[in-house]
Parts: C-alpha cells; sequence; structure tokens
C-alpha cells in the first residue's frame, strides 16, 4: 500500500479514463484485479461529496438544472466555485500492484489510468 495524494478534480479525471479505458474488462492476475477494485471503490467512495457538489452547483447555476455549458450567463460564477471543490486534496491508500501484474493486452492508455496504482517490484 502506498499513499496517494491529489485533488478531488484529479481524483475524477483518473476514475473517468478508468472507465473509458475498459479496465475493469481487463484480465489482470488475481491480486492485482482485486486491488485494482478495492482501489476504484476508495476512489467511488471519495468522489461521492464531489459530485452531490457538483449536482448542486448545475443545479444552482444552470438553465435547466440539468446541464451547464460556457454560453450560460453564470458560467464564471460556476467554474469559480467548481474548480474551488475539485482542488480539494483527496489522500488515499493504495493497493499497488506490479508491472508483472499488468495484462499482457494492456494499451498504453491504460498504463497511463493506472499508472498511479503500481508500486515497486
Amino acid at each position: 500500500m502506498k499513499k496517494y495524494i491529489t485533488t478531488l478534480s484529479k481524483l475524477f479525471d483518473i476514475r473517468q479514463l478508468i472507465a473509458n479505458n475498459g479496465i475493469l474488462d481487463l484480465a489482470f492476475s488475481r491480486k492485482a484485479g482485486l486491488s485494482v477494485a478495492r482501489n476504484i471503490k476508495k476512489i467511488d467512495e471519495d468522489l461521492v461529496e464531489y459530485d452531490k457538489a457538483r449536482d448542486e452547483l448545475i443545479r444552482k447555476y444552470s438553465d435547466d438544472g440539468v446541464t451547464m455549458n460556457r454560453s450560460n450567463p453564470n458560467w464564471d460564477e460556476f467554474i469559480k466555485e467548481f474548480n474551488e471543490i475539485g482542488s480539494v486534496e483527496a489522500s488515499l491508500e493504495i493497493n499497488t500492484i506490479t508491472a508483472d501484474d499488468l495484462p499482457e493486452n494492456i494499451t498504453p492508455a491504460a498504463c497511463l489510468a493506472i499508472e498511479f496504482m503500481i508500486g515497486e517490484e
């Protein structure tokens, strides 16, 4: 295990990269698969309040309460508050995996998405 310190916005970006690169569908070793799953669960738990705050901001500033875009007259206020929420520090105890635990067919994009989980051999 290692401590991983980042911000909530970067943690959200990591979670999106994991989802978009099919990390959960890769054939890791048993140990690595369990570690990856536990790490994703930790990330999701840390993002619960971030997601709620983001949704509240969208409801507060958007015209329809669902979407927000740059053409909205409240965009600057929204972005200011959104960036404040995203800049909050997040600290996680990450279960590490080794390069040997990675699936043979892993893509470079998938490696980048989980790079923070890879520890020493």
